[in-house]
């Protein structure tokens, strides 16, 4: 990994100069000797072989091939300065190197200190809760969300610190749930979604959640994924793939699994001039295709297909989808598609209100996850170019939608470098 593009460069610099310099100086001494070893042979050649008629005086035979001899040497030494000296020169530039550029341990140890700075417990009657909020820098009570995503960087980067209390942690995501279990965001009211209970749950679960409690949550998860209860949720391609991934980890034999599965490769648009897959915001024929649902769709997908592999279904469906991320020839263009994008889950309430989700999609990050994840060495550098796009996304290791700066989306950002980093195919992307 390079960490020094000015050091490299000089020292070639210096290489080639010395080696210039050795050059340089055989040239030299060729060009000066030689002209001298061709004189004497040129002498000798003109005066064996003038004809004794062009000089019946032998003096002006000797002075002819003289000067015949002197116009061979000269001749030889400028043709020498001219030619032999050009072709041994070397490039005094050093090689195209990359232009300058953070290290990923850099970029992380950034994200590692805001994660420190921001970690909070604050006290109400009683009741301690430890955690972040949804955005850095924002001094509000921790929230589930912000507090999952927290606790999911601090996995992800091996963070062991005093201020770091994993039990607490744990402990604070039980107490943020909703009345019956389950969670939900701050703006979905009091009833627990299973795409906020998927994301709690599954990191819950690394940091010692007990087996019964953690049975007693997933089985809470399932009966949430009844379409008569929500059909906007089972009809999103965010909520089924977020709920695909947890099941996936912690209740691979689940049947709600294979349910899921099924509703999303069948929500899936096909196109049958190129046969390639992709997905909208929703199963609907009418959803435009979307690159950051089809990269989420995808990481879904190949999470079922490591747990169990079903049946050539999933890979197939992974394949297709991963040809119609892939599918400009230009990288200009697939750099084009890896915008950001903003989703509204709305499920409609009595009385004519809404509970209302608003999810921020990361799509360079979601792209580069879903190609390291089952990509083959034909969208290398497609997944280069959507990590090169999360990487300037950052200032000092945190990510920024808008003016905010939500902790989800410097998890995304940092896991896509850390998995790509781990795939071995070199820093900067």
């Amino acid at each position: 990994m390079p960490t020094s593009v000015e050091s490299n460069g000089d020292l070639h610099s210096a290489l080639i100069a010395a080696t210039q310099t050795r050059l340089q100086y055989w040239a030299d001494a060729l060009v000066s000797l030689g002209p001298f070893a061709a004189i004497l042979a040129a002498y000798g050649l003109f005066l064996d072989h003038t004809p004794e008629s062009w000089f019946p005086v032998k003096p002006v035979d000797y002075l002819f091939s003289g000067v015949c001899a002197l116009l061979v040497g000269i001749a030889l030494r400028l043709v020498g300065k001219r030619l032999l000296v050009r072709r041994v020169k070397l490039p005094t530039s050093p090689p195209t190197v990359p232009s300058k550029s953070e290290s990923v341990s850099a970029i992380l140890s950034g994200t590692r200190s805001q994660l420190l700075k921001d970690i909070r417990t604050i006290s109400n009657e009683g009741e301690c809760i430890t955690g972040w909020s949804q955005y850095f820098s924002d001094p509000v009570w921790p929230t589930a969300i912000g507090t999952s995503y927290g606790l999911r960087l601090v996995n992800s980067l091996d963070v062991y610190d005093a201020k770091v209390d994993r039990t607490s942690l744990r402990e604070s995501l039980l107490a943020l749930q909703k009345p019956g279990g389950g969670w939900a965001a701050s703006s979905q009211r009091d009833t627990a979604r299973p795409e906020v209970t998927a994301w709690v749950l599954s990191v819950a679960s690394r940091v010692g959640l007990g087996s019964d409690t953690r049975a007693e949550l997933v089985s809470k998860l399932e009966s949430m994924l009844d379409p008569a209860k929500d059909a906007v949720g089972l009809n999103s391609t965010t909520v089924v793939s977020t709920v695909i991934v947890t099941l996936a980890e912690l209740a691979p034999s689940s049947q709600r699994i294979v349910e899921l599965v099924d509703r999303l490769i069948e929500g899936a648009q096909d196109d049958e001039k190129d046969g390639t897959v992709a997905w909208g915001k929703t199963f609907s024929s009418r959803s435009q295709r979307s690159v950051p649902h089809t990269a989420r769709a995808i990481v879904a997908l190949s999470r079922v297909a490591a747990a169990s592999p079903r049946s050539v279904a999933v890979s197939d469906t992974i394949r297709a989808a991963n040809r119609w991320l892939c599918a400009p020839s230009d990288q200009n263009e697939f750099a084009k598609r890896l915008g950001n994008e903003e989703e509204q889950i709305r499920r409609p309430m009595k009385a004519g209100q809404a509970d209302v989700l608003i999810v921020g999609h990361f799509a360079a990050a979601w792209v580069a996850r879903a190609l390291l994840a089952t990509g083959d060495g034909t969208s290398d550098i497609f997944i280069r170019t959507a990590v090169k796009l999360v990487q300037q996304q950052q200032k000092m290791g945190i990510w920024r939608w808008g003016d905010s700066e939500p902790v989800w989306m410097t998890y995304q950002g940092a896991a896509a470098l850390k998995e790509y980093l781990l795939r071995g195919l070199g820093w900067p992307p």
